[in-house]
């Protein structure tokens, strides 16, 4: 609800949820206090849609990181 009207004090944001989407992200939202994005990508696409953001957004900086699907785990030393 408050994505929008976040987003609009930084246009470029809206753009950068278009592409995401339109390269192979499953989902595109404003990430935390707005000071990060957080696309949802396949693996397999991953690349494709970091590449897309770098050559649309030179001064932003663009991160793939992967996700744990383990969970916490506690080991014993």
């Amino acid at each position: 609800m408050h994505e929008h009207r976040r987003m609009k004090q930084m246009k470029e944001l809206f753009e950068v949820r278009d592409i995401a989407l339109k390269s192979g992200a499953l989902m595109s939202t404003l990430s935390g206090s707005g000071s990060s994005f957080f696309n949802l990508v396949k693996s397999e696409d991953a690349l494709k849609v970091a590449t897309a953001l770098k050559n649309s957004f030179e001064m932003f900086r663009v991160e793939i990181f992967e996700l744990d699907n383990h969970g916490f785990q506690i080991v014993k030393s």
